[in-house]
């Protein structure tokens, strides 16, 4: 009787652990000079400078939902948060209309990097990629910092200048 109490205990101790360390979902709208700004990577960088970092890709009408290590959502936390666009990483595809975790979406969301003080790169070379105001993209120099969990969606206004 003894060790199936204390089984049990143990169980609801590590869900409680998991259940307070998991992901919270993160959407928002990403316009550019006030319209929708379709096939837009978003990416969440923790502020703190560990941890992993979400990223998402807005859609036709420039909304995004985030994803962390392939999962919805992200944890709680502070982070700044940038933007990058680019005609295409994949050869003929169209980050714009692809499904959130399609293989050419993977590729694409894979190749996109942004890291401190350094704009998006391609594949690791030091090649440009964003048709974005290079801020944007620079986690040091975005004016964006969001708080996770939210209690509303991410409004991102970029302006082309």
């Amino acid at each position: 009787m003894i060790r199936k109490g204390t089984g049990l205990l143990v169980v609801l101790a590590l869900a409680g652990l998991i259940g307070c360390g998991g992901l919270k979902p993160v959407e928002g709208n990403v316009t550019l000079d006030g319209k929708p700004l379709e096939g837009a990577i978003v990416s969440l960088v923790p502020d703190s400078g560990g941890g992993q970092s979400a990223e998402g890709l807005s859609d036709s009408s420039g909304h995004f939902t985030v994803r962390t290590g392939g999962k919805p959502g992200c944890p709680a936390g502070s982070y700044k948060v940038t933007v990058v666009k680019h005609k295409s990483a994949v050869e003929g595809a169209d980050p714009g209309k692809m499904k959130p975790g399609s293989a050419d979406y993977m590729k694409i969301m894979g190749k996109a990097k942004a890291g401190p003080g350094a704009g998006p790169m391609v594949g690791g070379t030091n090649k440009p990629i964003s048709d974005l105001p290079a801020k944007y993209g620079s986690v040091k120099d975005t004016p964006f910092t969001v708080q996770v969990p939210s209690s509303s969606p991410i409004q991102l206004a970029l302006t082309s200048k």
